[in-house]
Formats: C-alpha cells, sequence, structure tokens
C-alpha cells in the first residue's frame, strides 16, 4: 500500500504559495547576480583630495597580487579638491571621463568642506554640521556618483568609497573642543557612509582604522602620516588600501 500524505485544501493552498514564492526568489537571484570582473588587465581609479595621496599605487599592488591581473591607475585627486570641483572634472575633461568609463575599480573620498567650512583646523574659526549642510553634501555626492554611473552604462564596476579620517585630534583636545569637533566629523562621515550604502558601495572605514572605535585617537601617533601632520603616510595610505582590500571585489551594476 502506498502511503500518501494528508493535506487539507487549505494548507496545500499554503504549500503551493511557499513553492511558487521560492522559486521566484531563486529565480530573481540568479537574474540579479552580478557577473565577476574578468581580463587580464584592470584600470583603477582613484578621485579625491589629498586624504587618498598614496594610496593608489599600494591598492594597484593588492589588486594585482590578488586578481592575477596588471592593473593601470588613473589617479583623479588634488589637494583640497572640493566635491563640487570633483563634480566639475568629471563633467568637463574628456581624460578623466574615458579613464572612468574604462575603469574596472573605482575609489574615492569627496571632500566636505564647502558645506562644514574649515574651522576644524584653526582654533576659533567657524565650522557648521547642520542637518541643512549634510543635505547639501549629500546631495552633491549622489549627483557624483549619477555622472560615474552615466559614464559606467551599467557595466559591471568594482566601486568603493571611503570616509574622513581627523588628522587633528590632538589639537582638538589642547583646544578643549574635542567633543564638538568629533561630533560634527562623525555627521559628515554618517553622510558619505549613507549615501554610500543607498547607492550599494562599499565603504572603507577608514575613520575607525586612523582614528579608533571611538573616534578619539590620532593618527600622527600611529604613524600613519607624513610629518606635515596632515596627509597620508606611506604606512597611512597601506593602511587606507588594506581597508578597501578587505571589502573584497564583488562589483555592482552602476
Amino acid at each position: 500500500m502506498t502511503h500518501k500524505p494528508y493535506l487539507s485544501q487549505e494548507m496545500g493552498g499554503l504549500f503551493v504559495i511557499l513553492c511558487i514564492s521560492i522559486l521566484l526568489t531563486a529565480c530573481s537571484d540568479r537574474s540579479t547576480a552580478v557577473p565577476k570582473i574578468k581580463g587580464e588587465e584592470w584600470d583603477l581609479v582613484v578621485m579625491g583630495d589629498s586624504k587618498s595621496w598614496g594610496v593608489g599605487e599600494q591598492y594597484a599592488a593588492m589588486i594585482e597580487a590578488d586578481q592575477k591581473v596588471k592593473v593601470t591607475l588613473t589617479e583623479l585627486q588634488r589637494e583640497n579638491l572640493p566635491t563640487s570641483g570633483m563634480l566639475d572634472v568629471l563633467r568637463t575633461y574628456d581624460i578623466y571621463r574615458k579613464a572612468v568609463r574604462n575603469a574596472e575599480v573605482i575609489a574615492y573620498v569627496a571632500n566636505p568642506f564647502e558645506y562644514t567650512g574649515t574651522g576644524f583646523f584653526e582654533q576659533g574659526k567657524k565650522f557648521e554640521c547642520s542637518p541643512e549642510a549634510m543635505a547639501s553634501y549629500q546631495a552633491d555626492l549622489d549627483t557624483i556618483l549619477a555622472e560615474i554611473f552615466a559614464l559606467r552604462k551599467g557595466k559591471p564596476t568594482i566601486i568603493r568609497a571611503m570616509d574622513y579620517y581627523s588628522s587633528s585630534n590632538n589639537e582638538w583636545k589642547e583646544w578643549g573642543r574635542f567633543d564638538a569637533y568629533k561630533s560634527c566629523w562623525e555627521a559628515m562621515n554618517e553622510t558619505i557612509s549613507q549615501t554610500a550604502t543607498e547607492h550599494s558601495i562599499p565603504m572603507a572605514e577608514v575613520y575607525v582604522v586612523f582614528n579608533g572605535p571611538t573616534h578619539d585617537e590620532d593618527p600622527m601617533d600611529k604613524g600613519y602620516l607624513r610629518p606635515d601632520g596632515e596627509h597620508p603616510s606611506e604606512t597611512g595610505a597601506k593602511v587606507i588600501a588594506e581597508a578597501f582590500r578587505k571589502l573584497g571585489y564583488d562589483p555592482i551594476i552602476p
């Protein structure tokens, strides 16, 4: 005798719905899977201000070692390059537009100080991280990413963001303003993180690496800065590149 399992009409309906749901989910996962980047030669573009100096060479070497490819590096960097300036470069200069269009890997950091002011770096100067200032910053970050996505035209791309380390923690403590400055800095980095997340872009948490989990350490004490006390040393650049490396090499579809 063959024993058939009993299902009530209601339970049978639920079973069918569950099976269909599982099949649809499986099909959806297959259809939205982003193919891995292939090829023996990759192009890497590093975009931003001087907070990313030296990072490109370190990151390129790591990509070559991990992926067994040859990497060509293009650095779209300038000291104090503002976010609006980065957007202008992307829209205006064909050499950089072509570099982004051809890049398998893009890493970026966008200077926020046209929105916050530069009071972080000189005692007594004004700064702000108001919701309005952060909204303006996020709007320009969104526009930069829209420009990158338009240039990529839907091609799988390894896009990575990084947040901002503070090079001035020791000074802030000397001035007796550490908590106020740190609170503003955290708001700024939260804006970077939120924008990246909304676009499914992994972010290297450089702020944590340089300034510690509670953001109260000074990277100069770790040897992560050059003697000028602002820009990454060779060690600091390597640490930033390692933060990118830990994010892996899964691409997104811009």
